[in-house]
């Protein structure tokens, strides 16, 4: 959400979340392909 919603970059939510950048980055291309596979199920 603060990614996508905010427009915030990975560095500065990794440091609001208070986890590695890397992380930010991993969990975000996660979420987007889960989101891509749910809303192609569903068309």
């Amino acid at each position: 959400m603060l990614c996508e919603a905010e427009q915030r970059t990975s560095v500065e939510v990794a440091a609001i979340v208070g986890a590695p950048e890397g992380t930010v980055r991993t969990r975000l291309f996660h979420a987007k392909r889960k989101l891509r596979e749910i809303l192609g199920d569903a068309s």
